[in-house]
């Protein structure tokens, strides 16, 4: 394995994972409680499961990991649309580019997927830029168990948790997170977004990949990026993820034609109508390749 040094033996992302059994439904009062398989997934629901001989591999954040019931997840959606493939949700709450190469680097795809064949989404979305670089509002509850790594040449070399790799910027960013909580007010120390730090986030993505394809050979790993915002930014991370050989597809054509029901630019979390409408474009886009 090229770069990645300095395992360990209960990977950080795990414990993160197991930790996501419920959230409360942002602007609501809602609490959707997750139920979670024997290795930390949210479960999904399809019918005859047995009968599918793909997988469907979900990776990201809250909007994947969902705030509906379990049997409305993108995921669940998927299976539906699918019904040759099981699909594994594999998403949590507030997850980095580091925590997907920390998931599959220690994930033992061999006993938690049976199927041989399939291909894995992992969803990556603008702001992820600024989990690599260690934002506040991220830091201050996950910084603990959020994986770090530094870049020396074209290797990726892991450093332990956020908090323990720096520990004193841990913790003014975490002090400047709670205060911005407590009176209202924006609080976060500038961050500075070079392009080493994008080199290193795609440099995670790409070696996640490959860790993903040494245990799941026949399978493919897609890249969904979810950009509407920042030309600059996005154009320098879709150039990145090529470079890297990663296959991308979009997002963003399929919500424009949705606003009625997903209103793209604003909406936090995607919500039952935009998921259903976003497991048939996910379909189409994989199948034919867009």
């Amino acid at each position: 394995m090229t770069g990645c040094q300095k395992s360990q033996p209960v990977p950080l992302s795990s414990q993160l994972r197991h930790h996501q059994y419920q959230n409360t439904v942002p602007g609501t009062h809602k609490l959707v409680k997750f139920r979670a398989d024997e290795f930390g997934r949210r479960e999904t629901f399809v019918s005859n499961p047995a009968s599918r001989r793909q997988f469907a591999l979900f990776f990201g954040g809250s909007n994947i990991t969902g705030f509906v019931p379990y049997d409305k997840t993108l995921p669940s959606q998927f299976g539906r649309v699918a019904p040759q493939i099981q699909p594994y949700n594999y998403a949590y709450r507030a997850p980095g580019p580091g925590n997907l190469l920390d998931i599959l680097r220690h994930s033992e795809l061999e006993k938690e997927v049976t199927q041989e064949t399939g291909v894995a989404f992992y969803f990556h979305r603008e702001f992820m830029i600024d989990r690599v670089v260690g934002d506040s509002s991220y830091v201050s509850h996950s910084g603990d168990r959020m994986p770090w790594f530094e870049l020396e040449g074209n290797r990726l070399v892991y450093q332990g948790s956020f908090a323990d790799a720096k520990p004193m910027t841990y913790w003014i960013r975490s002090l400047l997170d709670k205060l911005s909580r407590l009176w209202n007010v924006p609080m976060r120390l500038p961050l500075s977004k070079r392009s080493v730090d994008f080199k290193k986030m795609c440099l995670m993505v790409k070696e996640a990949e490959t860790a993903f394809l040494r245990q799941k050979p026949k399978a493919e790993f897609f890249v969904v990026v979810d950009f509407h915002e920042h030309e600059q930014r996005n154009s320098m991370v879709e150039k990145c993820f090529r470079s890297k050989g990663l296959t991308l597809l979009s997002l963003h054509r399929p919500f424009k034609k949705n606003r009625l029901k997903y209103v793209y630019s604003t909406d936090p979390h995607y919500n039952e109508a935009g998921l259903k409408r976003l497991a048939v474009s996910l379909w189409l886009n994989w199948k034919n390749r867009i």
